[in-house]
């Protein structure tokens, strides 16, 4: 029986209105539990932190959308290079879908894997440069599904405390402690690896996790700096390169790849969903990690495949990212970069697509970022908890896809509208 029913059905049968149940269409609801939720619900609203989707109607362009009723210029995309529109990509994902159909009907263990998804996962380990990738469904279940798989009792977690939320839950679902490091502070990391290294009674091993590119601050994780520590103390280095794969390094390998480190980093892993303009998440690394995970990350043992059309879509924006078209990409995402800065008077990292505009109160932030619209721009109002209470912000992402005139738009607005951005 599911937990739940028969306590339903009684109700439904004594007809207990009085002490707790509340009935609408057929549905039954404990009220002391309905009342708790409308009371957290308030005290959410009142503290700014209330979350609310927009419905857009269409993306009528790389970088707009329909919102609203009238057209704006989209600031808040991860759509780095604006490959979410390239017709290649759609060409190539409807022709999938006319061959192969819409679902993929169950996971790949269950029902067998599409050919499509291993030569997938071929072209992911071929770019990163590694011997073998897994594909997985989103970029949030890759980072749930890592560390439950791979690390052990005995072992132990150390990440940058500004790592991604998906690889903290993944830790959190691991057999073994996690611990956080001072961002990007290798001083605090290594007197953490020299405490483990002097502690007798541990025995397991260390895994240290940091990200190619941050993706609330846009400043870049300290990969020269890792590597350093690795030739000292031994852990195994894991690198989330969610926000700078394809927009940085050669053909859009990520920042190991430009700072010419990637042999040193022992498992890789990104997002499909940003610069690559796609969906989904990988992991790339030696052939016994991808077979270890095939055998252990639930995340993807349990999991529908994605449909066969995300396959295509992706094989094709990786063949984009590699080639002379995805390099012409990655210098107009520069030059945007640049111009924003420049128009804002504002110093930042040259190759961040990212640019924090800290506003400090909640409820602040969301009014900026509602006069910022009156203004026909969309940009971001990011709050606790995705980053430190009083340090809300507008979260500005700059794309290939926009116009010199639209960026020169949107720093007029800032300007007229706001203060300077801070870090």
């Amino acid at each position: 029986m599911v937990p739940g029913t028969f306590f339903l059905a009684l109700a439904s049968v004594t007809g207990n209105g009085e002490r707790g149940i509340r009935s609408h269409a057929g549905y039954t609801m404990d009220s002391d539990f309905e009342q708790y939720l409308r009371t957290r619900l308030e005290d959410w609203r009142s503290n700014g932190l209330d979350r609310r989707i927009r419905e857009v109607s269409h993306r009528k362009a790389p970088s707009t959308m329909e919102l609203g009723g009238r057209t704006v210029v989209d600031f808040s995309s991860n759509d780095y290079l604006g490959l979410a529109a390239h017709r290649g990509i759609q060409e190539a994902a409807a022709q999938a879908s006319g061959t192969d159909g819409m679902g993929s009907r169950a996971s790949r263990l269950i029902s067998g894997s599409l050919e499509s998804f291993r030569r997938l996962e071929d072209s992911i380990s071929q770019w990163k440069r590694r011997e073998a990738a897994i594909y997985f469904s989103s970029g949030y279940q890759t980072g749930v599904s890592l560390f439950s798989a791979i690390a052990e009792k005995g072992d132990i977690i150390l990440m940058d405390r500004l790592i991604h939320a998906c690889l903290i839950d993944g830790a959190r679902l691991a057999e073994c402690p996690w611990r956080t490091f001072r961002h990007n502070c290798m001083a605090d990391l290594e007197r953490k690896l020299a405490a483990l290294s002097e502690d007798a009674g541990f025995k397991g091993r260390v895994f240290v996790a940091t990200e190619g590119l941050f993706s609330m601050d846009g400043d870049e994780g300290d990969l020269r700096g890792l590597v350093e520590l690795k030739r000292k103390f031994p852990f195994v280095l894991v690198v989330d390169e969610a926000h700078s794969g394809g927009i940085t390094g050669p053909c859009g390998r990520g920042l190991a790849a430009r700072e010419d480190v990637e042999s040193q980093v022992d498992i890789s892993m990104g997002t499909c969903g940003k610069a690559m303009g796609v969906a989904g998440g990988y992991v790339a690394g030696s052939s016994s990690l991808i077979e270890w995970l095939k055998q252990k990350a639930r995340g993807w043992m349990f999991s529908t495949a994605p449909p066969p059309a995300i396959a295509a879509a992706l094989l094709k924006s990786i063949e984009i990212l590699s080639s002379g078209e995805g390099d012409r990409l990655r210098r107009k995402l520069l030059e945007n970069i640049s111009a924003f800065h420049a128009s804002m008077g504002t110093s930042g990292p040259s190759c961040s697509p990212i640019i924090p505009y800290i506003v400090g109160d909640e409820k602040a932030a969301i009014d900026l970022q509602e006069r910022i619209l009156g203004q026909g721009y969309f940009v971001g109002a990011v709050r606790y908890p995705a980053v430190p209470k009083s340090r809300a912000r507008l979260r500005i992402t700059l794309s290939a896809a926009h116009s010199r005139e639209q960026i020169l738009g949107l720093t007029a607005a800032l300007r007229k509208l706001g203060s300077q951005p801070g870090s």
